[in-house]
């Protein structure tokens, strides 16, 4: 490699390293997500799923890879499940999950609102929440961590964003809305309810001690939420 070779090749991690101190950040999603579970089995996905909200927040940083693409790791905190409610019983399933987040993000460049694609890899673990069914006038309830939720998925986040890069003396934030959807991609069945070896709650009897399921169950998520960016440029020395 030439020396001339060598100049052109630092000068290019220098340019990046630059770029990178004036578009990186950290910021703060808070928003809402409405849950929701798909089934390959066609008489369990049958069931008609109650829309309702859970509230959920995510903490993440963002990196900049080249002027309109970035990564943005993240750990989001996040309730997903079901709600079913049909004639003679009720059933609800609120797991709550930390997700590990990985997206990447391609901005477009303009010279007001910014906006902005995103999508990328998810891994969660349930560490809390509870499972309750009623029916013919009978109330089960267990915790999630003592229940035959599988406990952890993955999935995929896809989603789409405006941000709005603004300063306030001379302190620049970057306020913003983002709506998305989960897509599970692992199932959150776990071996003990596919061997019939789970202990079913409503299950009476001697001789009931399980029950088989076949198939499979995902996660699945609309989430809507505004964001706020904070600059690592603000806290470069001379600003």
């Amino acid at each position: 490699m030439s020396k001339l070779d060598k100049i052109d090749k630092w000068l290019a991690i220098v340019l990046l390293a630059f770029q990178i101190g004036h578009t990186s950040g950290f910021g703060l999603k808070l928003g809402v997500n409405f849950p929701s579970m798909s089934y390959s089995d066609k008489d369990l996905d049958d069931y008609s799923s109650k829309i309702y909200g859970k509230g959920s927040y995510e903490l993440f940083g963002e990196y900049a890879l080249f002027s309109s693409l970035s990564v943005r790791p993240g750990i989001k905190f996040i309730t997903r499940g079901q709600h079913i409610k049909e004639d003679g019983f009720s059933y609800k399933l609120d797991a709550k999950y930390a997700e590990f987040t990985l997206p990447l993000v391609f901005t477009f460049q303009t010279s007001s609102v910014q906006p902005y694609l995103l999508g990328g890899p998810m891994f969660g673990i349930a560490w809390g929440g509870n499972v309750s069914y009623d029916f013919n006038g009978k109330s089960y309830k267990i915790k999630i961590n003592e229940s035959n939720l599988r406990s952890y998925a993955f999935g995929v986040y896809l989603g789409a964003g405006l941000k709005y890069p603004l300063s306030i003396k001379e302190f620049a934030i970057v306020p913003g809305f983002e709506a998305g959807y989960h897509l599970g991609s692992s199932n959150t069945f776990n071996s003990k309810e596919l061997s019939g070896k789970a202990n079913a709650l409503n299950a009476e009897g001697p001789d009931i001690s399980g029950y088989d399921i076949s198939g499979s169950r995902k996660n699945r998520g609309l989430e809507l939420g505004i964001t706020l960016s904070i600059p690592l440029s603000n806290f470069k020395k001379g600003n």
